[in-house]
């Protein structure tokens, strides 16, 4: 389900980039096998490597989390960067959007403890104007589900 997922993710990304002004958008999770109930830096370096080091975390909800999922998607930007408004005003994009959203909230459904953290080293993308980054742990696996997006 996880890389389903994340194909999702990456077509998303690109139609969300082609025809954009200086904007790109990654959305990725990250799959931790058998890592539940590990601490938060456990998986992280585990999902990330080494250099990557937690800046701070606190409990979140699954509504934070579908929130921040569907903030980021629908995000504009302004007249200096933003991603393609012809693909976001489209009922392509909510279509996508709806799917993707759909399988998020699948995996939130099985969720037995969520974190929001924010990593001070090793983010895998470069965020500028928004990111968020949340573990989602369930009975059996830890799953790191981190987005942003970039000129």
């Amino acid at each position: 389900m996880v890389a389903e997922i994340n194909k999702s993710f990456k077509r998303i990304s690109r139609k969300l980039f082609r025809r954009s002004l200086n904007y790109c958008a990654d959305f990725k999770l990250f799959r931790c096998e058998g890592m539940s109930g590990e601490s938060l830096d456990t998986v992280v370096t585990a999902a990330l490597g080494n250099e990557a080091r937690v800046g701070g975390a606190q409990s979140a909800t699954r509504k934070e989390i579908m929130d921040a999922l569907q903030t980021a998607l629908r995000y504009k930007g302004d007249d200096g960067a933003h991603p393609s408004l012809n693909y976001l005003e489209s009922t392509k994009s909510e279509e996508d959007f709806d799917a993707v959203t759909a399988e998020v909230q699948g995996i939130l459904d099985r969720s037995d403890l969520l974190l929001s953290f924010w990593l001070e080293s090793g983010h895998p993308f470069y965020p500028v104007f928004w990111d968020f980054a949340f573990l989602i742990e369930t009975a059996e696996d830890s799953i790191l589900f981190i987005a942003s997006s970039s000129d």
